[in-house]
């Protein structure tokens, strides 16, 4: 009887995949999460800019926030991964 409450069996590779998945599902929400924030950020700035003469946010941040914000939501977790696996080659021949 116990074991028809428990047919399913489970390995280490599974689990570890399972956990990785999960991960990139997590970053990916908080990378999309942190998008949002930087763009709506930008449209604040960009408001207070052009409504104001003397605004301490210059152009480059604001059209900084818009382009790493969209990069967060557009890209997600997979271009920074992206990224980071083609620099890998060069940081280990660095590290050589």
């Amino acid at each position: 009887m116990i074991t028809q409450l428990l047919p399913a069996e489970w390995d280490l590779m599974t689990a570890l995949g399972n956990a990785d998945d999960l991960g990139k599902n997590i970053g990916a929400g908080l990378l999309a999460l942190l998008g949002t924030i930087a763009i709506v950020t930008a449209v604040i700035f960009l408001f207070i800019k052009l409504m104001s003469e003397n605004s301490r946010h210059s152009w480059v941040t604001i059209i900084g926030l818009f382009a790493l914000g969209g990069l967060a939501l557009a890209g997600g977790i997979e271009l920074f991964t992206s990224i980071a696996e083609g620099v890998e080659g060069s940081v280990n021949k660095i590290g050589q």
